[in-house]
């Protein structure tokens, strides 16, 4: 003879319970991919603009070099044979473009009246993929020989 004791064990889990389990998890899931998306859109922001400010110190320490070796006219030359085109010029100022892919350099050469010998040069990085957002921006005066 069976005995009913045997089919009533009430020790296991109900499917109420399973399910409550469930959705708690993975709501706390989709906390943790949240957060994770968020840290690695932080991280390809944060690497654009090392990139940037790297280009823009690099350009920034070629133009020092050219201001103890050449005039500014020379400068300007040697620019445009290293890939820059002259987008813009006068008598007081020059500006000078390399675009690529992934980058645009802008820099600006602009004569002090004050001081005769004394120029400002802009130089300006931009991410040319998608929203062109300014990546770098550095600033300094040199006197040109």
């Amino acid at each position: 003879m069976i005995k009913k004791d045997h089919f009533t064990n009430n020790s296991g889990f109900t499917l109420i319970e399973i399910l409550a389990s469930v959705v708690i998890l993975s709501l706390i899931s989709f906390g943790f991919l949240a957060l994770f998306t968020h840290a690695s859109k932080s991280n390809i922001l944060s690497e654009n603009i090392l990139d940037g400010n790297y280009i823009a110190q690099t350009e920034i320490e070629d133009i020092y070099q050219y201001s103890t070796e050449t005039t500014i006219t020379e400068t300007i030359s040697n620019m445009e044979s290293n890939a820059y085109h002259l987008t813009n010029s006068g008598d007081d100022f020059y500006q000078l473009r390399q675009k690529n892919d992934d980058y645009s350099v802008d820099i600006h050469f602009l004569h002090n009246d004050q001081q005769p010998s004394l120029w400002r040069v802009t130089v300006t990085v931009t991410d040319e993929r998608g929203s062109s957002s300014l990546l770098a921006k550095i600033e300094s005066v040199y006197q040109w020989q």
